[in-house]
């Protein structure tokens, strides 16, 4: 994202500074008497807000607001990304404490196991741990803390469920009649399926280390959120400086030199076909 927002202000500078061209009615090179460059105040600005005003005029307001702003913004943003990267740290320690892939393993297997006693055949559609699924990563990798907590197949692995429903025996809670597929995964949705879920008098598995868990991860990604929204504002930040910049070199030429009939300074003309400074004077009546 700050790779973005750095290639955004850098074409941002580049369009506005030419924009900033006409907007001043000066040429590409003008040294003019005291006179300030709107391009350069935009460029200026772009890369640290308020710089920009600062240069054209010291006693301009916005030429110490714009960095009060960017100052604040960067320091909430890194305040709520540090946040964020310490409940990352608390919910991956959570889950390698309490949750364990052999005991998801020993599930998963015997889940197999009773989808081939009842249909003959473990590839069956209803199998959510067939080859057409992918399979819980075996490495401590972002897919794998998300998926613990993002997806129903992967529940056995914690420790409070497999104490409850596995450790002392494991066949009762899936045998054809006890079996959830659809809080599985939902592949089985006929009720003249004899494998159809009957939850009149299902005890369903509950976890509550897992929603301990899922609610440490929303809690992270609530400041992540936060501070993504502080960058947004960074980048809002340069975009508003760089056009007040613009406004401040206006009125700041406008000001100083509405009432001179008189001018001089350097400007370019094209001289056998070579750039070459010369000296101008303008007379206005």
């Amino acid at each position: 994202m700050l790779k973005k927002i750095i290639i955004g202000l850098i074409s941002l500078s580049f369009f506005t500074s030419i924009f900033a061209v006409n907007l001043t009615d000066q040429s590409i090179i003008d040294v003019k008497n005291q006179r300030k460059s709107a391009r350069k105040a935009i460029i200026l600005s772009t890369i640290f807000p308020g710089a920009g005003q600062y240069y054209v005029n010291k006693k301009s307001i916005t030429a110490y607001l714009f960095p009060i702003i960017e100052i604040g913004l960067w320091y909430e943003y890194i305040n709520y990304q540090n946040k964020g990267d310490d409940k990352e740290d608390d919910y991956k320690k959570f889950a390698d404490t309490y949750y364990s892939r052999a005991h998801q393993q020993e599930v998963q297997e015997n889940m197999i196991s009773e989808a081939a006693a009842i249909d003959g055949d473990a590839s069956t559609p209803h199998n959510i741990y067939n080859e057409l699924h992918f399979s819980l990563s075996d490495q401590n990798i972002q897919h794998f803390y998300e998926d613990i907590g993002k997806y129903d197949k992967y529940i056995f692995g914690w420790n409070d469920w497999y104490q409850k429903y596995a450790a002392n025996g494991i066949d009762w809670v899936w045998g054809s009649s006890e079996i959830d597929p659809v809080w599985l995964g939902n592949h089985i949705t006929d009720p003249n399926d004899p494998n159809y879920p009957q939850t009149d008098n299902y005890d369903r598995p509950n976890c509550s280390m897992r929603t301990k868990y899922d609610g440490m991860r929303e809690d992270a990604e609530d400041d992540y959120d936060i501070a993504r929204n502080f960058q947004y504002g960074i980048l809002f930040n340069h975009i508003l400086a760089s056009l007040d910049a613009v406004r401040v070199t206006r009125k700041y030429n406008q000001d100083t030199f509405a009432g001179r009939t008189f001018d001089y300074g350097i400007k370019t003309a094209l001289i056998d076909n070579k750039i070459t400074p010369v000296l101008s004077f303008t007379k206005r009546f």
